[in-house]
């Protein structure tokens, strides 16, 4: 829009009008109207064209130019301050208010336009939305214009499948409730970043160092299961954590429980393939040896395995024990207790009483508690057979070979043993080990008294 230029005549009647008497107002003539009118299109125009220098302005500051002056001086410096920052973006010099290009002359004054192609300013990056990376240009077209042109580099993102989004949902739920959100984040950024959710949940699960620490510190048995090709789910790890830590308090209270319903002990039972059944027959085998109420077994168990009720629970819940291990020595300790209950001295320990060896063997034969202490008072019973009367014909017996004959857990003891009491009945029925005849005494010797 462009400024009228108004007579003198005009403005002057512009003023008066717009300058009331106080005594009256005056009429107004046609052509007080249009100055008026006039007046507020220049106005008008004035506006429009502030707009459209600021709209030009913010154009020229994106390829770093001097904005455009509003007066003669103004428009000058400002070509001035153009040519200097073209001249520093190409290596050029100025002359006035042109460039001189690297390795040209001074140019004289003259409005050389620049080389096209020449760069001008520094090159502009946005990142777009898709993770791409836009690149824009500005060089000069040879005319004394500008050109720009833009490129984009990088790979977008890809959209995962639904697929992998609800494989990769189910384990970033337990995470976030586990309370390793970062860990989720992370992994939402890789399926987005088009890893698949299968990779995704195997680096997670096997401790790769993406994730960081806090998956490994959380889930510390997924790392073993990992390394033997063995793998459960998130929320089954959590789920059996819940079911080992209400066995452990069962059976040994609240209190001792805490020392190894933790994150870390039970991470261990996990990694060691101990599921919740053998952990039951753990807590059973130390409940029937050590924490017996039988006296006999605790003592032994106390004697011989060094273990009281401070170590029962490290003993039975070793998981680098095996539970047939555990077990034989529990079944051993309740056979131990039961030979001292029926008063067996004749075994290889310190005080007579069944050496850990021979309690385990026995108890590797199936001896249960009950039959051993049917066993030991047969035993107890048969002291004629571990000790040689005067007169006797037949070897005595050792206390390990009555055992054995007794379990029957060794056959040529056994025999040893049904030949020797059928010696004894036969003694027996010829009178006992002392028996009389017409020639004096036998047994013991020949003899020379008569009758």
């Amino acid at each position: 829009m462009a400024k009228v230029q108004l007579t003198a005549a005009d403005q002057a009647a512009a003023i008066n009008y717009g300058t009331p008497t106080k005594t009256s107002t005056p009429a107004v003539s046609a052509s007080q109207a249009a100055a008026t009118a006039q007046i507020a299109n220049n106005k008008a125009a004035t506006a429009s064209n502030a707009a459209d220098m600021a709209a030009i302005n913010d154009e020229l500051a994106k390829i770093n130019l001097a904005p455009a002056g509003s007066s003669a001086a103004a428009e000058a410096a400002g070509k001035v301050a153009n040519a200097t920052n073209v001249a520093q973006a190409i290596g050029g010099t100025v002359n006035g208010n042109q460039v001189v290009a690297p390795g040209s002359s001074s140019g004289g004054g003259t409005n050389s336009p620049l080389a096209k192609g020449t760069i001008v300013g520094q090159p502009q990056t946005i990142k777009n939305a898709d993770g791409t990376i836009t690149t824009i240009v500005t060089m000069a077209d040879g005319n004394g214009g500008f050109t720009t042109s833009q490129t984009v580099s990088g790979t977008p993102n890809k959209t995962p499948s639904a697929a992998d989004e609800s494989a990769l949902g189910a384990i970033t739920d337990v995470l976030d409730q586990a309370g390793l959100s970062s860990v989720a984040t992370t992994a939402w950024d890789q399926l987005n970043n088009g890893v698949p959710a299968s990779q995704i949940i195997s680096d997670i699960r096997s401790g790769n160092p993406l994730y960081g620490n806090a998956y490994a510190q959380r889930f510390p048995g997924m790392a073993a299961l990992a390394a033997k090709g063995q793998a459960i789910t998130e929320a089954d790890y959590i789920s059996k954590e819940a079911a080992d830590t209400q066995l452990l308090n069962q059976y040994l209270g609240p209190q001792a429980a805490t020392a190894f319903a933790n994150t870390a002990y039970l991470g261990t039972l996990i990694g060691n393939n101990v599921n919740s059944a053998d952990l039951q027959s753990r807590l059973v085998a130390a409940q029937n040896s050590v924490s017996s109420l039988d006296p006999n077994i605790t003592q032994y168990a106390k004697d011989t395995y060094g273990l009281d009720s401070g170590h029962l629970a490290a003993w039975a819940l070793d998981p680098n024990q095996s539970l047939q291990v555990i077990q034989q020595q529990s079944q051993a300790m309740q056979i131990g207790g039961a030979a001292l209950q029926q008063g067996f001295k004749g075994g290889l320990g310190v005080n007579g009483e069944l050496s850990q060896t021979q309690a385990q063997n026995l108890a590797n034969a199936n001896v249960t508690q009950a039959q051993a202490q049917a066993g030991f008072n047969n035993i107890g019973q048969e002291g004629q057979f571990s000790t040689q009367l005067p007169g006797d014909i037949a070897n005595a017996l050792t206390n390990q070979q009555l055992i054995n004959a007794q379990f029957k857990t060794n056959a040529s003891d056994v025999i040893a043993f049904n030949r020797l009491q059928q010696q004894k009945v036969n003694e027996f029925n010829e009178g006992g080990a002392i028996a009389s005849g017409a020639t004096g005494v036998t047994g013991i010797g020949a003899s020379n008294l008569t009758a």
